[in-house]
């Protein structure tokens, strides 16, 4: 399985999930950091990774 981080979740979290094999990215190792929500979606979606996220608001795109 492939993740990203968004901005807002501990980056402990990542070396979490790739110690247990998954490939894990975060925003902050990609500079996008206070991108919009549908910009951050695209990447997402480019990537084909399953965001993490604390953005209640992030649904309503």
């Amino acid at each position: 399985m492939k993740f990203k981080l968004d901005e807002n979740i501990p980056i402990t979290v990542k070396e979490i999930l790739n110690s247990f094999g998954y490939n894990t990215r975060a925003v902050i190792d990609q500079n996008l950091q206070g991108k919009s929500d549908t910009e951050l979606w695209e990447a997402v979606l480019n990537e084909d990774r399953i965001l993490i996220t604390q953005d209640l608001d992030f649904a309503y795109i």
